[in-house]
């Protein structure tokens, strides 16, 4: 089958699987029945169609009916010369016909079906029962023991699952109802004592989150922290000079021969001289103007 058929299939077991367990822990209660359901389903494809003819049954499909009426007069007298010529007697007659005639055609009854049949229809369906025998606890001097359940209780529970899964004998459906003691301690959670390594567990999360900022801590001080610094050193800038520092500066500058007394010039020839933060303040302005 391909996924789609056997998820088809497991979700019908399921839903009669749950049908019969609901009946049966509210007639039994929870815990002392378990039901399981086979199904097997048939997923191919058919169409059929028949003809069929029932010869006892016919209708009248078409009927013709014809009459025909014919009448005349004839002569009548001894045949010769003598009739001829008026010496014996002649007569005369008068005759008719008629003709009928009826046509019926018959239809013989013909029935044409079309089926079409449904896909994932079930053909045969396997369930067990499985009951608990009656539990009698242990008391004063008296042990716990269990007993079986009677047949006409079995007998009921099968009625009771048959009807509600739609269990057909006919269709080759089968259905086990059984009584026996059931182990109660499959279903008992055995609990020890809490150990020192159950008690680490809850803190896991808190010891995660904790490598987690530590590791964030050690990538800041030995990676990102030297290229941060090493990149501030390699971007200092030597702050811009005022006008009246530089005016301070060109006073203490020595004094150009006296070739050159406009002070353009002068500026002109220490803008050739110096290199730096004075060299560009220069240029900008000499474009500024």
């Amino acid at each position: 089958m391909t996924p789609g058929m056997l998820s088809y299939q497991q979700s019908m077991e399921q839903r009669l699987e749950s049908r019969a367990q609901s009946l049966l822990d509210r007639a039994l209660g929870a815990g002392n029945s378990v039901v399981r359901v086979t199904a097997s389903l048939d997923f191919m494809q058919q169409e059929q169609t028949e003809e069929s003819y029932d010869p006892d049954r016919t209708a009248v499909r078409s009927e013709t009916s014809t009459s025909e009426k014919n009448g005349g007069t004839t002569a009548s007298g001894v045949p010769g010369v003598q009739s001829n010529l008026g010496g014996a007697a002649a007569g005369s007659g008068t005759t008719s016909s008629s003709r009928n005639e009826e046509t019926v055609n018959y239809e013989v009854t013909k029935v044409v079906s079309h089926k079409v049949y449904p896909v994932g229809t079930v053909n045969q369906l396997s369930v067990a029962v499985l009951v608990a025998d009656r539990h009698t606890p242990a008391s004063e001097g008296v042990e716990a023991s269990f007993t079986p359940r009677s047949a006409s209780e079995l007998t009921a529970i099968r009625s009771m699952v048959s009807s509600a899964l739609g269990i057909d004998a006919a269709r080759g459906d089968n259905l086990e109802v059984s009584s026996m003691p059931f182990e109660s301690g499959l279903f008992e959670v055995a609990t020890a004592a809490p150990d020192a390594t159950a008690d680490l567990y809850q803190y896991v999360p808190f010891i995660k989150y904790g490598l987690l900022c530590l590791g964030a801590l050690l990538l800041y001080f030995l990676l990102a922290r030297p290229v941060l610094k090493s990149l501030q050193g390699a971007k200092v800038v030597t702050p811009m000079k005022t006008v009246e520092e530089l005016e301070a500066e060109l006073a203490e500058q020595p004094m150009l021969p006296q070739s050159t007394p406009d002070p353009a010039v002068r500026l002109r020839e220490l803008a050739l001289r110096e290199q730096g933060p004075f060299t560009q303040i220069i240029k900008s302005w000499l474009r500024e103007g």
